[in-house]
Formats: structure tokens, C-alpha cells, sequence
């Protein structure tokens, strides 16, 4: 991509998660679907842009959190399938409903609320189920009583049941082939009970790379699609690529001498003579102040260290083996440079948090440049087009 005229900013690749979209429909296989998820701004890579990427790619159904969400998606023209994973609060179900947004149901009063509300207008529900994750959804017992009569409701169409697993923190487990069974327990005595059971859903990307039996009709991968995914590499596993890089400028450089302290308050005191370059990176825009004294960047393809705090907006980084370094070089603090790369997994670790909240506070808080395949005639070669958008355009 070409340099922006930006100091701070973020590459989103479309074509890459257009790739990434194809790889996993062809792991999960053609008879069943992708609720894409493009909650918290599609995990930073914006909403709008990268919902489109996914109908282009033949998806048919969004997820969002919120309302909000939701809405921006129609005032951008977007009239597919969007489903609310996020219960809806009571001053909210006009709107959802009016917009034509498929609601979340996790309790037999809130499910009446709506039937109450619809105005003679069917509205797409989807159900949850507990399995363990004790968050949102109906207990078991709920369930098999609660689901019969909210399928009986007038005006409610009953669209989809799902859940959301709780792996622990080891990750693939029997925790969650534990409730997959429970999830099928249940489906099973709703079966018996005269429900009809429309599509079921409860694999996010976990489960989409680990847990096949959880895959039913429709799976929920977020991260996987994003590329931030790090799975186990097994055999079968889908490889996607990474979709957001994120990059700054080299403000300065200096020279430093054995003893002398750098940045704010105590926490780097120069070992030996050493070439510094302040870059424009800082906790302001999303990079973790974390990282200070930890983090490296790459620059040139070369690794540069962390040297003291992470700034608000300006962070210090040893340029010693690079004495070519020079103000407004590029520097990649997420994503490849020459033969290396930082990955957000790498990123996370480093700043002790988890791939999410990178790719989310990055995204969201930078500039984003994206880069979208051309259309060409058939038999062309494929070239690529650059557009800046503003991190703030489909967020107000």
C-alpha cells in the first residue's frame, strides 16, 4: 500500500478478507451459512466495509451488538439479514423492530414485550440458550417450557436458537463437548415438545476450527475471519491471513548517551551510548501503554525495542543497528515488514491482554486505509485500488 499522509493509521486488506471468508465457508462446507459479525465496528476493520465484503462473498446474515450497530448498517443501505446478540432493552424495541432487525430472546416476558409491539409486522427472533456460559439465555428447564410458547406468540417468527459456549481457559476442552450435548438435549425435547426448529447456531471461531458437531446450520467466527485467529495449526484448519496492519511515522532521532534517562519518570535509563527515533504511536490512539519497556516495532524490517513509557501520543524506540532511520520512515507496529512480522497474537501477549482488544482500539481510534481487488475484465491481471476512510465515518 502507499504511505497515507497520516503520522498514525491502519491498513485494513479487503481482498484478504474476502479470502479469509472463503476459506472458512469451504471448511464448514456449502450446506451451511456464516452469520458474519461485525459487532465493535467489525472488531475495528469498520462495519459497513467489511459487512459488504462478506455479501459480496455470498453471506447472508450480519451480527451486530447493539442497536446502534444495527442502524448504521441500514443507513448504509445494507437490507440483509442482521441479527441483535445482544438483548434488547424495552426503550429499544420499536426501533429494532421498524429496522427490520432479528432480535435476541433470552426470557418469555421480553419475548411477549415484543409480540406486543410489532404492529402486526412478523418479527425474526433468535433464541438463546444457557449452556454454561451463565451470561445471557434460558436455562434448560426454561427452555423446554418457556420456547414452546414464545413459538406461539403472535406476530413472532421464530428465525434461529443458539448459545454461546464458555471454554476455559485451556481452550479446545471437554468443557465444550459438554455443552454441545446439553445444547443437543435440549433442541431434542423442544423437537418432542411440537417446536419447529428453525436454523440452529453456536460456533464462534473456536468451535469452527475445533468442534465440527458444533458447526449445525449456521456459525458465528469473528476473529477467524479477522485473521487474528491463533489456533492450533491442525491438520484441516482453516489458514486465514491477517486483515489489519497498522503503521506510524519516525518524528525524530537522536543520539543519547550511558546513563541518561528516557521519556517519563524512571523507568529507562540509557545502558550504553544509543540512537533513539520518537515515533507517532501512543496510548491515545489504542497502542497499549503496556508495551512500555516490552514492545518492539519493526522498522525497515528490522526489530526496534521499547525504550520507557508508551506515550499518549509519541513513544521511544532504540534505532541502534539502524543508522539509515530517519525522520518520516515508516514503522510497522502490527503486521509484516521485509521477512519479519508482528502478529496481533504476538501484540497481545506482549501487552498482556487478548487479540480482540487490540484489533478493536486500534481500529476504531486510527485513521483506516483500505485496500479493495479492482474489478477487471475477465482474464485480467489483478490490481488493487487504495481508499482512506475516516476511523470515525460510520461510527457517530
Amino acid at each position: 500500500m502507499m504511505t497515507p499522509r497520516e503520522k498514525f493509521w491502519v491498513d485494513i486488506d479487503i481482498a484478504a478478507l474476502r479470502r479469509n471468508i472463503r476459506r472458512v465457508q469451504q471448511h464448514i462446507g456449502a450446506s451451511r451459512q456464516i452469520i458474519f459479525v461485525v459487532k465493535s465496528d467489525g472488531y475495528g476493520h469498520g462495519a459497513v466495509e467489511a459487512a459488504r465484503a462478506a455479501l459480496a462473498e455470498g453471506v447472508d446474515t450480519l451480527g451486530v451488538a447493539t442497536l446502534a450497530e444495527g442502524l448504521i448498517l441500514r443507513r448504509a443501505g445494507i437490507s440483509e439479514n442482521i441479527v441483535l446478540l445482544q438483548p434488547s432493552l424495552d426503550d429499544e424495541l420499536e426501533e429494532a423492530i421498524a429496522a427490520g432487525l432479528q432480535l435476541s430472546i433470552s426470557d418469555l416476558d421480553t419475548a411477549r414485550r415484543v409480540s406486543s409491539r410489532t404492529f402486526g409486522r412478523p418479527v425474526k427472533v433468535h433464541v438463546e440458550l444457557n449452556t454454561g456460559m451463565n451470561r445471557m439465555g434460558f436455562n434448560p428447564q426454561e427452555a423446554v417450557t418457556d420456547i414452546p410458547q414464545i413459538a406461539a406468540l403472535p406476530d413472532i417468527h421464530l428465525a434461529g436458537i443458539f448459545t454461546h459456549f464458555r471454554p476455559t481457559a485451556s481452550g479446545a476442552n471437554g468443557e465444550v463437548t459438554r455443552q454441545i450435548r446439553l445444547f443437543n438435549s435440549i433442541i431434542d425435547t423442544l423437537r418432542q415438545r411440537g417446536v419447529a426448529i428453525p436454523r440452529l447456531h453456536a460456533a464462534s471461531s473456536l468451535s469452527v476450527v475445533h468442534y465440527p458437531e458444533a458447526h449445525f446450520d449456521l456459525v458465528r467466527p469473528g476473529l477467524l475471519l479477522y485473521g487474528g485467529f491463533n489456533g492450533s495449526m491442525s491438520v484441516g484448519e482453516p489458514r486465514t491471513e491477517p486483515v489489519m496492519s497498522c503503521h506510524c511515522r519516525v518524528l525524530f532521532t537522536r543520539r543519547v548517551q550511558q546513563g541518561e534517562w528516557v521519556h517519563y519518570g524512571d523507568t529507562f535509563q540509557v545502558p550504553r551510548p544509543m540512537n533513539l527515533a520518537v515515533i507517532a504511536a501512543g496510548y491515545g490512539a489504542g497502542y497499549p501503554k503496556s508495551l512500555s519497556n516490552s514492545g518492539e516495532v519493526l522498522i525497515a524490517g528490522m526489530r526496534a525495542g521499547i525504550c520507557g513509557v508508551v506515550g499518549m501520543d509519541m513513544t521511544i524506540v532504540d534505532i541502534s543497528a539502524l543508522p539509515s532511520c530517519t525522520q518520516g520512515d515508516v514503522v510497522t507496529l502490527l503486521g509484516r515488514d521485509g521477512n519479519d512480522e508482528i502478529t496481533v497474537g504476538e501484540l497481545a501477549a506482549r501487552a498482556q491482554t487478548i487479540p480482540y482488544e487490540i484489533l478493536c482500539r486500534l481500529g476504531r481510534n486510527l485513521p483506516r486505509y483500505y485496500s479493495y481487488p479492482e474489478i477487471l475484465p475477465q482474464g485480467s491481471a489483478k490490481r488493487r485500488t487504495t481508499v482512506a476512510v475516516s476511523a470515525i465515518s460510520h461510527s457517530e
